[in-house]
């Protein structure tokens, strides 16, 4: 991704969702992409519920 874009699509960084942050999101796509990384070990379960809002909202 160059540029926050990836093809002809645009990408918003860190963006401000219900009560959350999104690491990208692509509107036109209607896409929310969250990277994970250690910070993320042992989150099961408020993982689990916030990928749900998330979906609520993409």
């Amino acid at each position: 991704m160059r540029n926050r874009r990836l093809g002809r699509f645009k990408f918003l960084r860190q963006v401000s969702i219900d009560r959350d942050f999104a690491d990208f999101v692509c509107e036109a796509a209607k896409v929310i992409v969250e990277l994970d990384g250690p910070i993320h070990d042992g989150r099961e379960v408020y993982d689990s519920r916030r990928t749900e809002i998330l979906e609520l909202f993409g």
